[in-house]
């Protein structure tokens, strides 16, 4: 049973086919240009400190994902099997370096075994049109037992780049990615002057993320994404100028300047700013017509007592109702010292079943109110949760609600207002934000070529990336995350 392939990956496995094949070409280092036009892009995206998420992978984190590969088998048709060793890659500014180790079994016996050592170079991610490009290019391909005769006879066709270029697509990831924020339904008793019970639906907001860069720099990749669709051409900033080491390293060091803010405790950190959040619970908000439900419980929500001639006692019961509430607005106003203040704006209505006595006339009246929650402000802290990130109110906190209602009584308009206190850490005891990064991929095990250039996956595995030890913090308007990551491969057909 041939396996379906996602076609990000069956490029990655193209680009791995593109190595075994491709002559020796340019040296490993970033070339004057590429470091030019990432010091570009840092002044104009102002080092990325505008970006709504920002993701930076250390280089031993990456070398352990990109060795998932190693035990790779591709089978060329003429009966030759490439067997993916160990793959070390180094990040670089403007460049990183791979060495790929792969095994040559070909149809016919050799006296001993044959090694080739592939070597080639990653560069700064390009956007272009809805894709981000990755730039790659062979440097060298070598074996020190096989003559480059039979290493023709063995590949034959496949020694002709135009031949690649003719077939295989380039390097390219998806601008557009899409998660989800999550919140689950909850239900809580409001005590009080007006007791209620209050319930809330579960929430899954879909979030759509654009990737606006993918930069190598030394010892980390940093990968920047924004919750705009944002859609573009990459600038040609190309110079006529020669390379030489002065200004190469000139340029280096200004870049290092420039990304001196983005580093890495452990292997993964990942930023979230305000900007990020507050698109987050504008989802949130516009998700829904029907924020709240509320359910009224029986209370005296009016009780005077008066002298004339003869004591009169003049009363209001509620004995029932409901209503609905939509939440207008959620706007984190300010992150400081793992704190999160959070306005909110509610409004709603309600009808309730009331019974009373006013100067003697008894009644019993069905009136409609409002219930409205203006501009209140709730605490609200960050916290990890099975190595995932939750926002929840500080325990304790609450909200006041103004519920209003109106009756008329033997002529007289009589206004029943109440401010009840809302628990705001049964509301929001949970806003699990979504995951920037995703957890699984789908990687090649197998894969066949044809004569017609053809590739066909006709066996996968699903690599799991674990994370762990999550250190979270709060301040300066961002949302800080930092993880370790191991990987767990399982496989699949």
């Amino acid at each position: 049973m041939r396996a379906s392939f996602n076609p990000a990956v069956q490029r990655f496995a193209a680009l791995v086919l593109l190595c075994l094949v491709a002559p020796a070409a340019h040296a490993q280092t970033a070339s004057t240009q590429s470091l030019r036009q990432l010091r570009d892009q840092l002044i104009a995206q102002e080092g990325l400190r505008n970006a709504d998420a920002v993701a930076v992978i250390r280089e031993s984190a990456l070398a352990t994902i990109a060795n998932q590969m190693a035990g790779l088998e591709i089978r060329l048709a003429n009966g030759t099997v490439l067997h993916l060793g160990s793959i070390a890659i180094q990040l670089n500014t403007a460049a990183a370096p791979v060495e790929i180790g792969v095994k040559v079994s070909p149809p016919v016996p050799l006296p001993a075994p044959v090694s080739l050592t592939l070597k080639g170079t990653l560069g700064n991610g390009e956007v272009t049109q809805s894709k981000l490009r990755i730039p790659f290019r062979l440097t060298e391909v070598k074996s020190d037992s096989l003559p480059s005769s039979l290493l023709a006879a063995i590949f034959r066709q496949w020694l002709s780049p135009e031949r690649w270029d003719a077939v295989l697509p380039p390097l390219e990831i998806p601008l557009n990615l899409s998660e989800s924020l999550e919140i689950p339904a909850a239900r809580f008793d409001v005590e009080g002057t007006m007791p209620m019970e209050i319930t809330t639906p579960a929430y899954q907001v879909k979030v759509n993320l654009t990737l606006a860069a993918l930069m190598m720099l030394k010892g980390r990749a940093v990968a920047a994404l924004n919750l705009q669709t944002q859609t573009g051409t990459a600038n040609d900033q190309s110079s006529a100028s020669l390379d030489t080491p002065d200004e190469a390293a000139a340029l280096e060091s200004e870049i290092e300047n420039l990304s001196r803010h983005l580093t890495a405790e452990s292997d993964l950190r990942i930023r979230l700013s305000r900007r990020a959040l507050n698109t987050l619970l504008a989802g949130v908000a516009a998700a829904r017509t029907t924020d709240l439900d509320f359910r009224l419980k029986p209370a005296r929500i009016r009780n005077e007592e008066k002298d004339a001639l003869v004591r009169i006692h003049n009363y209001a019961d509620v004995e029932s109702g409901d209503g609905r509430a939509d939440v207008q607005s959620l706007l984190i106003e300010s992150i400081n010292d793992n704190r999160l203040n959070l306005r909110l704006t509610a409004e709603g209505d309600l009808t309730a079943r009331l019974r009373g006595r006013e100067y003697g006339v008894p009644y019993s009246l069905s009136p409609r109110g409002t219930f409205s929650i203006s501009n209140e402000t709730i605490p609200l802290e960050v916290a990890g949760e099975n190595n995932g990130v939750i926002l929840r109110a500080v325990p304790g906190s609450r909200v006041p609600v103004r519920v209003s209602l109106g009756i008329e009584v033997m002529g007289r308009r009589l206004s029943l207002p109440q401010t009840i206190s809302v628990q705001a850490d049964r509301w929001f005891d949970k806003l699990a934000l979504p995951e920037i990064l995703s957890r699984e991929v789908q990687l090649p095990r197998i894969i066949e070529v044809s004569n017609g250039n053809g590739m066909k996956v006709v066996s996968s595995e699903v690599s799991r990336y674990t994370l762990s030890n999550l250190k979270v913090t709060a301040g300066d308007d961002k949302v800080e995350c930092n993880f370790e990551v191991a990987v767990s491969p399982q496989r699949t057909r």
